[in-house]
């Protein structure tokens, strides 16, 4: 099943779940198009049943349970990564509008693609999306903000939101990464970008709902860069700080000086490839507070964590080499079942 929350097209009726949200068939779909498969009536009473055991799970007293809760139903890590998605580019029209997903045969449901991000990264006037600081979610509530209000109440959701995006901010949102993507882009479309402005001479114009206007092309652009920066540290800002390496692994002589910072609270770290923080969220056994440079003589895996009283920042990891490691085959698997 496809499915997607967002206004009701000619034709379309969808279906409302037991708490309430209204969605719109996709695929299959009610409406008659030649090139998809027509929703039966016997589909329509099961992915109803779905939502409304979803929705029965989430809201009940045992939501945070891991195998009879909520994430017995939903891919959890596609529905933060969506959430992710909207508030970097801070999406207007995120949560409420155009926002897709999709429940494979046996699958959990899972929130995606992403789509509709027109009136993002600062390109709206209203709902404060011109401001780059600011959670976007708290603009709206109700029917508007599906299911995420709830997941927010379980704290090992919030714990891997907070671990997700900073896993984020190591690669695909790296800062340098995001801003050379958008020059790539801009040197991409360097030819198209002077026609497209003859043929539409809106620039130093206000189109509907510009917060920004720039003279030139390029300041729009810088504009959006900038925007973005602030975003990025804005909402870096609002978790602990993750200690940051002085190396990001890889192989190094015997003899190493790794060193460790953080902004703020005490670093913990182990060496031994386990969490320096328990799983009820106690400092574990194994873990060692940072006082100085670590020494590293032999392969060894560092993991660390910003610890701050009953908080904690997600993880730094990184695994320096002083030699190759043996290659060990533990299983092989020849023609393995479906």
């Amino acid at each position: 099943y496809v499915l997607k929350k967002d206004r009701l097209g000619p034709g379309e009726a969808g279906f409302v779940t037991k708490n309430g949200q209204g969605l719109v068939y996709v695929d299959p779909s009610e409406l008659p198009n030649e090139n998809k498969v027509q929703i039966s009536a016997a589909q329509r009473v099961w992915i109803k049943g779905f939502f409304d055991q979803f929705e029965t799970a989430l809201y009940g007293v045992n939501y945070k349970d891991p195998v009879n809760g909520y994430e017995k139903f939903i891919d959890v890590d596609s529905f933060i990564d969506q959430h992710i998605l909207v508030e970097l580019a801070k999406n207007i029209d995120g949560y409420r509008l155009s926002a897709f997903m999709y429940k494979d045969r046996e699958g959990k449901l899972n929130m995606g693609p992403a789509w509709d991000y027109n009136l993002s990264l600062g390109n709206a006037n209203y709902l404060t999306g011109e401001n780059p600081t600011g959670w976007y979610y708290t603009q709206i509530g109700g029917a508007d903000y599906p299911w995420y209000g709830r997941l927010q109440q379980d704290p090992a959701y919030m714990s891997r939101y907070k671990e997700r995006w900073f896993a984020f901010r190591q690669n695909e949102f790296a800062q340098t990464n995001l801003l050379g993507q958008i020059d790539a882009y801009v040197t991409l479309l360097t030819e198209a970008e002077v026609r497209d402005h003859k043929k539409w001479p809106v620039l130093g114009v206000y189109v509907w709902p510009n917060s920004f206007i720039g003279k030139t092309y390029m300041e729009e652009i810088n504009f959006m860069k900038d925007w973005l920066t602030k975003r990025l540290a804005w909402i870096d800002s609002q978790f602990i700080s993750v200690p940051v390496f002085s190396q990001k692994g890889g192989v190094i002589d015997p003899g190493f000086s790794l060193t460790i910072t953080t902004l703020t609270g005490n670093i913990l770290y182990t060496i031994d490839g386990t969490d320096p923080k328990a799983a009820d969220g106690s400092r574990s056994p194994s873990a060692l507070d940072y006082t100085g440079p670590i020494i590293i003589n032999v392969n060894t895996k560092v993991r660390a964590r910003t610890n701050i009283g009953a908080s904690w920042s997600a993880i730094t990891e990184a695994t320096f080499y002083t030699e190759i490691p043996p290659l060990v085959i533990t299983e092989i698997m020849y023609k393995p079942a479906p």
